[in-house]
């Protein structure tokens, strides 16, 4: 599959010419949630985040879904528990940024119902972050590539300079 899409553009519908590519959305939330953490020294985090948000909408389940479904919220699907493109983008967070990728994780998993706490029985982290999802990999080669994530200021004030860059370094 070569064009991936997001979602259709204001539930005109789902003929692929009203379809928002996949890479521009994506992009353009990361620039945006960039903007939005600026006054806390957050803009790299963010912009991450922002841009591995919706990594499962790269998957072939989901991009069948979106041209199939006719409902005018797409979001309505992962509600009901149809498609779920939110664990990939947290599970790819915690591979490429080892510890502190729990971080982007817990924003990326609940970017539409809400943050997961960490291990109860219904809105768990952990479950997503173990949870089989369908391969998303294909679209990565759209993105740019993640090598070097500098941490924000206020992580050395809650760690008090404990951490180490090699938490932060592409393996």
């Amino acid at each position: 599959m070569d064009r991936y899409f997001a979602h259709s553009k204001e539930g005109q519908g789902q003929p692929p010419e009203r379809l928002q590519p996949l890479e521009e959305h994506l992009k353009c939330v990361a620039e945006l949630a960039r903007q939005f953490a600026e006054p806390f020294g957050g803009e790299e985090w963010a912009y991450w985040a922002g841009l591995w948000h919706d990594l499962g909408k790269y998957s072939k389940e989901f991009q069948r879904y979106l041209l199939q479904e006719s409902s005018e919220d797409f979001h309505e699907a992962e509600i009901r528990g149809k498609v779920d493109h939110t664990s990939a983008g947290a599970q790819y967070a915690t591979k490429m940024i080892p510890v502190f990728g729990h971080i982007l994780a817990y924003a990326v998993s609940g970017h539409h119902a809400g943050l997961l706490d960490g291990i109860s029985e219904n809105a768990c982290l952990n479950k997503r972050l173990r949870k089989k999802v369908s391969p998303y990999e294909n679209g990565l080669k759209h993105l740019p590539p993640f090598n070097v994530l500098k941490h924000p200021n206020f992580l050395d004030e809650a760690f008090k300079g404990k951490r180490t860059e090699a938490a932060f370094r592409f393996s």
